[in-house]
């Protein structure tokens, strides 16, 4: 049995290069999303986290801006399906804790 050749750390490294840019743009595309739907002042209390079993997790800093969110979240969840995924319903997960520090959030 011939053995198989190597793979090139080039090659190696520039795959994984090219899976954190991807990643990162995906994450930079939901915030971007998320700051849209749920509006500049309610973003800056919340910010999304982790997408768990195609449901996206949200923490939220203050009881009143989670009660805000919750009251709005149909809304929300239909427009961040239409921005992010028209063919899969996204739901919403709101979670008590310290949201993300994103560069780009305000």
């Amino acid at each position: 049995m011939p053995r198989s050749k190597p793979d090139q750390i080039k090659s190696v490294v520039e795959s994984a290069l090219a899976a954190a840019r991807d990643k990162r743009d995906s994450v930079e595309k939901l915030c971007r999303a998320w700051q849209a739907v749920a509006g500049k002042n309610a973003s800056g209390h919340s910010s999304p986290v982790r997408i768990s079993k195609s449901a996206l997790v949200v923490t939220v800093d203050n009881p009143v801006w989670m009660h805000y969110l919750h009251c709005r979240k149909y809304d929300i969840e239909n427009k961040l399906t239409m921005l992010l995924s028209p063919g899969k319903r996204v739901r919403v997960k709101l979670r008590a804790g310290e949201p993300c520090d994103y560069a780009d959030k305000k």
